[in-house]
């Protein structure tokens, strides 16, 4: 009988804990889309780029090589992929983790079912929101039908979700699967100074007389988790059906922004991090990139699970080394992980016997690409064989901090002026002046007449915070000048912030008013005279609530489109207190007596209203936020939050991005007329 208990034992541990979790992953990319006689071409973009990225982040997060396939261009076609996905799923087991990827050109096309065209697995007739299926622009695929299309060269999302459940039911309940799209649905043109590439076309593949039929909503393209025992999948999307998904330029490297952004939210993640915390980073890098135009979407099983299920690698000091020639090394770091040119990296041996060792070489940093850097080093590793760089990690020991750039483009004929202000900014390390032909500026400086100048925001020609003209032929002006600079750099690190804390789980809703509650405002003595100065006004109130466990305080801020900053008043009492308090798991309504109200001069485009609500597990004060228009000298050193503003626009202190016990939850509105 003990004997046959011990053989039980045995099987039953062999079956439970006998096979290791293994992490898949398929990187899907296409940069250089082939000519076409047929059936139009598209643009080629960065995706080679994209999937260098996402290899180098995968292997720090303990990917094998083996385990990583790459299909990239030519190899990148229908058939190549539904080949991968099939061989992987003969791979599977339970508990294992996935990584699907894919960066290319997306587009609209006619849903269709098996029976119309047979070649094609896997699809039915099922769209709901517009009777057409999202499509991957793989390799081969045209823009435009024409006769005789069949669809095999375009990977529909109806076959995507087929291969995602199959991974699901392979990995079970322990099992994550992740797919980030960078793609665009579907889109519209763009306008003004916008990135210059987007990932898709308006441009619907379908025959012309083709005539679309609604079904039920399909969920994002996407079967909704259903069997127990189904794994965990999330699902990240770069934009809303009907947005543009703009490329993002980074030290002068193209990469998809949903790409960029997610491998920076991986690359940094926390050992605690959920799905949900990874999103937030990644909506609000996208948002911020688009000027308020891109919206990433998601499709989570539960936005609270683990990411990676808890088997994710938490960022670390330490950076891996790739290669050694001579005193040239190369280190597995680059801008993703906050590595700038001239940092001074440090190398220590790989000794699990010592755990404070001495540097052993240290060097500069002279090249920077998404995840690596190239170092010069003062001398060489102390290297006995071709491969004993994998004995030395590599870590930071002096970074030189940037801080806050601000890109300043002039718009002055007058020589004497462009001298005078030139002469003005020579010491200001972290104001540019840019060519807005080869960078977008974040403002431009106007001459409005004979050295009279004033700084104006792209696209809307709206004045900083409604500056006066200041002349340049008045010391006292100029001085002014540079200050205003200055205050737009602590706006732009204010509104550039992403704050999260997986203790806090807050949810914001903005309510617009209808016309009739908005006019019934208007009427009060401190909105009189509104409607003639402003078109396109609108009000709104909010709903929050609080899903932490612990009580929290709510704070809004107002930052309106010429970057006036104004905390907004929400217990609508006497007293000095403008924020909310919200117990555990309550819910509350904010009518707002006197609510924010949006507008525009009549003439501008104002572009975007910003407003941020912070959910914090301390009171805040912000009425030193509101000084930021202001000289810091008298408060800056008096509220700490406001000196770590200012410094980390000045380069001196960069850790505003990792504030802790608050959460940041932002809403862009656009204010056009």
């Amino acid at each position: 009988m003990k004997k046959a208990l011990f053989c039980f034992v045995s099987v039953y541990f062999l079956a439970t804990f006998g096979f290791a979790q293994i992490k898949y992953a398929v990187l899907i990319g296409v940069a250089d889309y082939p000519e076409r006689s047929i059936g139009g071409n598209w643009s080629d973009l960065s995706s080679k780029n994209d999937i260098d990225l996402v290899k180098d982040m995968l292997l720090t997060q303990k990917f094998d090589k083996k385990n990583i396939e790459e299909l990239l261009d030519e190899k990148a076609t229908v058939s190549n992929v539904l080949k991968s996905l099939d061989n992987l799923l003969l791979k599977l087991k339970a508990g294992d983790i996935v990584y699907l990827h894919y960066s290319g050109h997306g587009q609209q096309i006619a849903d269709w079912d098996s029976k119309d065209y047979p070649k094609v697995k896997f699809i039915s007739k099922d769209e709901g929101e517009d009777g057409y299926d999202e499509a991957f622009v793989l390799y081969n695929a045209p823009m435009e039908h024409f006769d005789g299309y069949t669809y095999e060269e375009h990977l529909i999302d109806d076959q995507l979700d087929y291969y995602v459940s199959s991974i699901e039911s392979k990995i079970g309940d322990k099992g994550h699967v992740v797919v980030v799209l960078d793609a665009c649905h579907s889109g519209s043109g763009t306008r003004g100074a916008e990135p210059t590439k987007k990932r898709g076309s308006s441009t619907k593949c379908a025959p012309k007389t083709y005539r679309p039929t609604l079904f039920v909503d399909d969920n994002k393209g996407f079967t909704s988790k259903s069997a127990v025992g189904n794994g965990m999948k999330a699902v990240f999307m770069g934009c809303k059906n009907e947005e543009v998904n703009y490329e993002m330029s980074v030290n002068g490297t193209g990469y998809g922004s949903l790409t960029y952004s997610i491998v920076e939210a991986v690359s940094g993640l926390k050992s605690t991090a959920s799905y949900k915390n990874v999103y937030d980073l990644v909506y609000g890098k996208l948002l911020i990139n688009s000027a308020g135009k891109q919206h990433a979407e998601e499709l989570f099983d539960d936005a609270n699970s683990l990411f990676f299920g808890g088997e994710n690698v938490p960022k670390s000091d330490y950076y891996e080394v790739l290669s050694s020639v001579s005193n040239l090394v190369t280190v597995r770091a680059g801008v993703i992980q906050g590595i700038s040119v001239g940092d001074s990296i440090s190398f220590f041996p790989i000794d699990p016997k010592q755990s404070n060792t001495s540097a052993i070489a240290n060097g500069i940093v002279t090249k920077v690409e998404g995840a690596k850097c190239y170092i010069t080093l003062n001398s060489k590793l102390p290297l006995v064989k071709k491969d004993d760089y994998a004995l030395f990690k590599a870590k930071r020991s002096y970074e030189v901090i940037t801080g806050q750039q601000l890109k300043l483009a002039l718009d002055l004929t007058n020589k004497e002026t462009i001298k005078i202000v030139k002469n003005a900014l020579k010491d200001e390390k972290n104001i540019l002046i840019v060519d807005p032909k080869q960078d977008a500026p974040n403002y431009y400086l106007k001459e409005v007449s004979d050295k009279k100048v004033r700084i104006e925001i792209p696209l809307s020609g709206n004045p900083l915070r409604a500056m006066r003209l200041l002349s340049m032929d008045n010391k006292n002006d100029v001085d002014t000048l540079v200050e205003h600079l200055k205050i737009a750099l602590r706006i732009d690190y204010f509104t550039n912030l992403e704050m999260s804390d997986e203790n806090i789980d807050v949810k914001v809703n903005l309510i617009p008013m209808s016309d009739s509650a908005l006019m019934e405002c208007l009427k009060k003595d401190e909105y009189r005279g509104a409607a003639d100065r402003f078109n396109g006004l609108k009000g709104y109130n909010f709903v929050a609530e609080n899903n932490s466990f612990d009580k929290v305080y709510l704070h809004c801020v107002y930052i309106s489109n010429n970057k006036v900053i104004q905390e907004i008043d929400l217990n609508n009492r006497d007293d000095e207190n403008k924020f909310i308090s919200l117990i555990q798991t309550q819910k509350s309504k904010i009518n707002q007596t006197n609510p924010i109200i949006t507008g525009c001069i009549p003439d501008l485009d104002c572009g975007v209203d910003r407003i941020y609500f912070f959910a914090s597990q301390e009171k805040m004060d912000f009425s030193a936020i509101e000084e930021l228009a202001k000289s810091l000298a008298t408060r800056g050193s008096e509220d700490s939050f406001v000196k770590l503003i200012s410094d980390g626009a000045a380069g001196k202190n960069q850790s505003a991005n990792s504030i802790s016990g608050v959460q940041l939850i932002k809403y862009e509105i656009s204010v056009n007329p």
